[in-house]
């Protein structure tokens, strides 16, 4: 599916940020290390094309010491402030992901018996998520007392899909907020991906 030219640039935007966060040793980076980001959605040239137009926006600052140097860019303190709105690059990516934003119109109501592989899927995905939020000492420190409300909400998640029958929205509802939250604060770390394969168990419910 061809993406549009303002997609375009909200994903370069966002993987610049992830580049500049975990890759990067200086202020800078360059474009093949944003298209590594996005291998399979655009080409290089689309990449700096897109930091061009970025540049343009006032987002990113573009430098070349001489003719014979790969061109370097950085973000301006405007681009991470928005680059940060977005969250992580893996849930912009992940079409199932986006189908979270909205509670589906249908009220679906789930049987546990007639649904048993795909709400298996998701009870795993609950106690991997709720394993790594208990276990994992940097979500610990950066989560600091909210671990533990986090913690008990995914527990009554786990509790809903464990019944015979539960209202798929209501548990899209009570999921949606902290899927959210948890995939922006650990953008590229091992608990977004936990979050996004819970969002995939989900998202064959609907």
């Amino acid at each position: 599916m061809r993406l549009s030219f303002l997609k375009i640039k909200d994903f370069v935007l966002a993987a610049a940020c992830e580049v500049l966060y975990f890759e990067s040793q200086y202020e800078e980076f360059y474009a093949g290390q944003v298209q590594k980001r996005l291998e399979g959605v655009c080409s290089e040239g689309l990449v700096r094309r897109a930091l061009r137009a970025l540049s343009e926006d006032g987002l990113v600052t573009i430098s070349q010491f001489d003719e014979s140097s790969d061109t370097a860019y950085s973000l301006t303190d405007q681009g991470l402030k928005e680059a940060e709105k977005f969250p992580s690059l893996a849930m912009m990516l992940n079409e199932p992901l986006t189908d979270l934003v909205e509670v589906p119109a249908s009220d679906r109501i789930v049987t546990r018996s007639d649904n048993l592989p795909e709400v298996q899927a998701i009870e795993e995905a609950l106690d991997a998520l709720s394993n790594e939020i208990v276990q994992s000492n940097e979500v610990g420190e950066s989560l600091g007392d909210e671990r533990e409300v986090i913690r008990e909400d995914i527990a009554f998640a786990r509790d809903a899909v464990h019944r015979e029958r539960f209202r798929l929205s209501s548990l899209l509802g009570w999921l949606k907020p902290i899927l959210k939250f948890l995939s922006e604060r650990f953008a590229g770390k091992s608990i977004d991906e936990i979050v996004i394969r819970l969002a995939q168990a989900l998202d064959k419910l609907s």
